[in-house]
């Protein structure tokens, strides 16, 4: 093998660089400076962003956690100011519950809706009175997105899927 054909490029490469190989000094060092300067610019972008997404999975799930432990409370107090009802008709007739779950929703970015299920998952309080007496359907776990990649977080919060905290 002779030290010409270990020194040459790839004929894709090499065809793409013949015109930046007629430019002088100066617009190569040009070229090159905007190159890096793009690349950096790119790359600060990339770290940004998944700082961002990691920062606003992060806050959904404190917000789901804190609303979960206060509907929690409030459900626990129902049921324990009834002990001769039971608890899914507690549940479903509480007034403090309900508007609980309907002030929840404003001031969380994130949150959707939140509903109060038996193990079936039969929803016995909704922030979507239609919805109560319905099975809903199982999301994936929101605590599941901690650990995944900043790119699986970002498509995440882009995409229209559901998440939920149980």
């Amino acid at each position: 093998m002779s030290t010409d054909s270990a020194r040459r490029l790839p004929a894709p490469l090499e065809a793409a660089l013949r015109p930046l190989q007629r430019l002088g000094v100066r617009p190569r060092l040009l070229f090159a400076l905007s190159f890096l300067a793009l690349f950096g610019v790119g790359v600060a972008t990339v770290f940004h962003l998944s700082a961002l997404a990691d920062f606003a999975v992060r806050s959904m799930v404190q917000d789901a956690r804190q609303i979960t432990q206060q509907a929690t409370q409030i459900v626990d107090k129902a049921i324990a100011s009834h002990p001769n009802r039971s608890p899914e008709a507690v549940i479903r007739d509480d007034k403090n519950l309900k508007t609980f779950l309907v002030a929840s929703i404003g001031p969380y970015r994130y949150v959707q809706f939140i509903a109060v299920v038996d193990t079936r998952g039969v929803a016995l309080a909704n922030t979507t009175n239609s919805l109560v007496g319905d099975t809903l359907k199982a999301a994936p776990e929101v605590s599941q997105l901690l650990s995944q990649s900043a790119l699986v977080k970002l498509m995440a919060l882009q995409s229209n899927e559901d998440y939920e905290l149980v």
